[in-house]
């Protein structure tokens, strides 16, 4: 059950609690029972809202010294008509859908042109001192990366003439300063096209001196 739907629930079972029949005064014995409910239920609704409330978010992935492979993301199609929208945070979040990686195109979406979001979100204990990196081993045809809304690196262009990154490993550094103590947001956005070729592969987000190893190998 989600969020949303046990707060509705919750909202369901206070009103039911303190509605009054129509028509008539209620009874005494009625009238106790209903504050007998309210008494009873209102803790218990108020504690069922903080502990929904305290529920670490689902989609979140912690960090790790060694580095994290990201297996699963959140991907949304890009829907911008202009190239100054196209932004992480104007994609509405009804339009994020769970996504296991790599993502290839030909299969998840055929025959799509265009640009696609990827999401992840990933919790830091405490924000890295050294400057860390996001590696893409294999992505077509183009990338860019975002760190907490803050665009970070990009590989030629993103719009027509597209940059032809055919499987060609990307690496972008990012400073610590980019990431903060908490839960950080990656975004990575790729442009393709249709002919089945496109996608991206299991992006790997870890310590600079780490990736570059694997980058340059």
């Amino acid at each position: 059950m989600t969020q949303i739907t046990r707060l509705m629930h919750m909202a369901a079972l206070v009103a039911f609690a303190r509605r009054k029949p129509s028509g008539c005064a209620k009874p005494l014995f009625l009238q106790l029972t209903h504050l007998g409910c309210l008494l009873v239920l209102s803790p218990l609704l108020w504690f069922w809202a903080g502990a929904v409330a305290a529920q670490p978010r689902g989609d979140v992935v912690q960090a790790r010294p060694e580095g994290i492979a990201l297996s699963r993301m959140q991907m949304a199609t890009d829907t911008a008509t202009h190239p100054a929208e196209r932004k992480p945070y104007t994609v509405a979040e009804s339009a994020w859908q769970d996504v296991p990686m790599p993502d290839r195109w030909g299969q998840s979406r055929p025959g799509y042109s265009g640009s696609v979001w990827y999401r992840a979100h990933v919790n830091f204990e405490s924000a890295p001192q050294a400057p860390w990196a996001v590696y893409l081993p294999r992505v077509i045809m183009n990338a860019e990366v975002w760190v907490n809304g803050v665009l970070v690196g990009s590989t030629g262009r993103m719009d027509e003439p597209i940059t032809r990154n055919w499987n060609t490993p990307l690496l972008f550094s990012t400073p610590g300063s980019s990431w903060q103590t908490g839960v950080n947001t990656l975004h990575i956005r790729v442009v393709g096209f249709g002919d089945g070729a496109s996608g991206l592969a299991v992006p790997q987000l870890g310590r600079l001196d780490v990736l570059s190893q694997k980058f340059e190998k």
